[in-house]
């Protein structure tokens, strides 16, 4: 019986070591796509509207927040006013840069010019697959929610979030949800009640540098 024993324990192991090997990111540290030898994982450009560029009267922005924690150089190429429809050109330029991880942080403008959000996640799609085209590899965010102010589009947001999620989940992306940890908002958001202040800006920080 011992002839049998040891067939089937060789089984079980090449079984299994087909099912790790299928479980694993292919650089073996997650994340859904691997990076380039071509590109710098010591290079992070993040993407996206007013949130990502920041403010001088708002204080540091996230990207020069993400720079501190991570201490990867972090290159800031938000654009006020901007739509997921700016991402995939944000996306190519972003990649010239040769980076190893491009942060797309897009919806909060979609949601208050009421876009649809099933085309602006068609649009992410697109900017994701610039991304991992070029061996970068891409985490996107869903926008914060919006109070005061701008509390009529915060059903917008949400559904925005909503679609950025089941985005990240199909392209097998890093997804950071700050729709989900901004909660209400308090005491991160400036008084318009969409964009944060420097605590908001530290936590944004905080979630892309954890999905690095």
């Amino acid at each position: 019986m011992k002839p049998c024993t040891n067939i089937l324990s060789a089984l079980s192991l090449a079984t299994l070591l087909v099912f790790s090997t299928a479980c694993e990111d292919d650089d073996g540290d997650g994340g859904g796509s691997a990076i380039s030898d071509a590109n710098d994982r010591n290079l992070v450009v993040c993407i996206g509207d007013s949130i990502t560029q920041g403010d001088s009267g708002r204080g540091a922005p996230y990207p020069s927040q993400l720079a501190a924690m991570s201490g990867k150089q972090v290159v800031n190429m938000g654009v006020g006013g901007a739509t997921a429809s700016d991402a995939p050109s944000a996306a190519r330029n972003a990649i010239a840069k040769k980076p190893g991880y491009v942060c797309i942080l897009y919806g909060s403008n979609d949601a208050i010019q009421g876009r649809d959000p099933a085309v602006s996640k068609e649009s992410l799609r697109s900017a994701i697959g610039v991304c991992k085209a070029a061996g970068v590899r891409p985490v996107i965010g869903t926008p914060p929610s919006m109070r005061d102010g701008h509390a009529l589009f915060d059903g917008g947001a949400k559904r925005m979030a909503d679609a950025i999620r089941a985005l990240a989940s199909e392209e097998d992306v890093r997804c950071v949800d700050l729709y989900e940890a901004f909660g209400d908002g308090s005491g991160l958001l400036v008084a318009d009640g969409l964009h944060p202040n420097a605590d908001g800006a530290r936590l944004i920080a905080e979630k892309f540098n954890s999905a690095l």
